[in-house]
């Protein structure tokens, strides 16, 4: 049933992305910058990339953070409104805040981040995010949900840029680029598949199953950034975060 056929679409979506990955082959090399050591690095092919587990932790890892960035602005509305009570144009004004913490913070942490380890802030962020999410749990605390949503936008904020910006430390140069390809591309795949999931909860259970399920999101996501930081490279002391 429909159930078969939306399982097909996300099939074919990683499919196309894994196999017409844009940064990935040969002839995709780098025209505008001259690395160090371009035609190594140009020459490895996406299948090579894939065979990295390191890798797959970061697909897993965007693949699960677009989920949460789009599922906490997608239903924000709808969960305070209809299950709430929360009148629709306080509930807009807090669904711009989220959006607007979430731009405010990038540039928080551009500021911060000379001072702190990129890992220590990166772990916090997670953190954050889970216990924000946390707060959302609540249907009969209204602040507590509204605070959620601005301590959330603030949380997820550098999560994206900055862990694209480690892909070279965790991958190798040599599968930075494929590797930077697929994420992204996982990051779309997250961002149509997970908040879409959760509205199929909301419909099957209630709105408020939206909450824990973005909260399991969380804690996956959580784990996923310890393998990270926890690969091979990085504990070999090749790189230092």
């Amino acid at each position: 049933g429909s159930a078969a056929v939306f399982a097909g679409v996300i099939m074919l979506l990683f499919i196309v992305m894994f196999v017409f990955n844009p940064m990935a082959g040969d002839e995709q090399g780098d025209d505008e910058e001259e690395p160090k050591d371009t035609s190594e690095e140009s020459s490895v092919r996406g299948v090579e990339t894939l065979r990295q587990p390191v890798v797959w932790v970061a697909i897993l890892f965007f693949f699960v953070y677009g989920g949460i960035e789009v599922s906490i602005g997608q239903w924000a509305f709808t969960l305070f409104t209809e299950s709430r009570g929360l009148a629709e144009e306080n509930a807009r004004f807090w669904v711009s805040i989220y959006w607007g913490t979430f731009t405010a913070g990038r540039f928080l942490f551009g500021v911060i981040s000379p001072w702190l380890p990129r890992k220590t802030w990166l772990r916090g962020c997670c953190a954050l995010t889970a216990a924000s999410v946390v707060l959302l749990m609540f249907p009969n605390q209204m602040g507590l949900g509204l605070l959620a949503l601005a301590l959330s936008g603030v949380a997820q904020a550098p999560i994206f840029a900055t862990l694209i910006s480690l892909m070279p430390r965790f991958v190798g140069e040599e599968h930075a680029s494929n590797a930077i390809g697929y994420v992204v591309g996982a990051a779309g795949v997250g961002i149509a598949v997970l908040p879409s999931t959760a509205g199929v909860l909301a419909e099957q259970f209630s709105l408020e199953a939206i909450p824990p399920f973005i909260l399991l999101q969380t804690i996956v996501l959580m784990g996923l950034f310890e393998v990270l930081v926890r690969s091979q490279r990085v504990r070999s002391g090749a790189v230092a975060m």
